[in-house]
């Protein structure tokens, strides 16, 4: 049995993604390890309040830009809350990390 477990980056800190926090946490096979917000204080007060009810093993990393975070090497997963407010070349920039199927 693989005891990998899947590293969540989560772009946004809108209400339901604290339902996605708890569901990673509760998972048994994944964590969250980056959040990013438009503003690092944001990221940071999700990143506070989140594990405050639901703790991750270790505490995600608040970052304060969504490129930051896609950028990151400890993310396997990225939950994109809304691509409505995220500028064209991020959500093109979060696709291409997608692996190809082969």
């Amino acid at each position: 049995m693989n005891s990998r477990q899947c590293r969540w980056g989560i772009l946004g800190t809108a209400g339901i993604a604290r339902k996605n926090w708890q569901a990673i946490a509760l998972s048994g096979n994944a964590t969250v390890a980056a959040v990013a917000s438009r503003s690092l204080d944001r990221s940071r007060q999700f990143v506070a309040e989140c594990q405050a009810a639901c703790r991750q093993p270790s505490e995600p990393t608040a970052v304060g830009g969504y490129d930051e975070l896609l950028a990151r090497t400890d993310v396997d997963a990225v939950y994109i809350l809304s691509l409505i407010h995220i500028s064209e070349p991020t959500r093109l920039n979060s696709t291409s990390r997608m692996p190809s199927s082969a």
